[in-house]
This record gives C-alpha cells, sequence and structure tokens, in this order.
C-alpha cells in the first residue's frame, strides 16, 4: 500500500477507535467513583484522536511540495482562525454569554481546515 492509503486507514483506525472509546467512557464513567480512574476514563477517547493527528501528519509529509504548501496555508489559516473565534468567545463571556467547551476547539479547527484547503487550492489552479 502507499502513503496515501497507509495514512486512510490509520485515519480510519483512529476514528473508529476514537469511536468506541468514547462510547465506553460514556457509559463506565458514571459508574466510577475513584477520581483518578475517572480522570483516566474522561482521557481514553484521546488515544483515537492521538492516532487521526498522526495519521494526517504522515499524510502531509507523503504530498509533494506544492500539496504541502496548501496544507500549510490552510493550517495556518484554522490557527488563525481558531484564535480569532475563541478569543472572541472569551471576550463575550464578559457579556454573560455562555461559555463553549473546550471539547469544540479541535472540531472547529477541522473545519477551518477545511475552509482553508478550498481557499488555498482556488488560489494554486
Amino acid at each position: 500500500m502507499n502513503n496515501s492509503k497507509n495514512a486512510m486507514l490509520e485515519f480510519v483506525i483512529g476514528m473508529g477507535l476514537y469511536a468506541v472509546l468514547l462510547i465506553a467512557m460514556l457509559r463506565l464513567l458514571p459508574l466510577s467513583r475513584w477520581i483518578p480512574g475517572r480522570v483516566l476514563l474522561a482521557a481514553l477517547p484521546i488515544v483515537g484522536v492521538y492516532i487521526v493527528l498522526r495519521s494526517i501528519s504522515r499524510a502531509i509529509q507523503g504530498m509533494d511540495e506544492l500539496q504541502q504548501r496548501i496544507q500549510f496555508e490552510a493550517a495556518a489559516f484554522s490557527l488563525a482562525g481558531t484564535g480569532f473565534l475563541t478569543f472572541t468567545f472569551g471576550l463575550l463571556e464578559n457579556a454573560l454569554v455562555p461559555p463553549i467547551s473546550l471539547t469544540w476547539v479541535l472540531p472547529m479547527m477541522a473545519v477551518l481546515w477545511g475552509i482553508g484547503q478550498l481557499i488555498a487550492t482556488r488560489r494554486y489552479k
């Protein structure tokens, strides 16, 4: 298998593991009364997230220079956009707007990365 297929397989495995571990955590967490055990259970889905992030890194390493540049620009767009949005939400908390959960930051980054890819890809066509 080539690098792209390996990265996709690793991505799918990571997402599947994340889903399984998230469901397990949500079911087991209410049953645990031991604080260190609750912390470990709550962090369990991170194993799947780590595999997903590693697969993305490996996929980018296997790309040609133009594709890597597009990914770099998309990541920069995601970083700037996520920083702007989270800072804005933080300021809005002063106006008694309910805070957002930190669990939304990574999905926000992924969506903004996708938007950044669309913008950067159009630039190089």
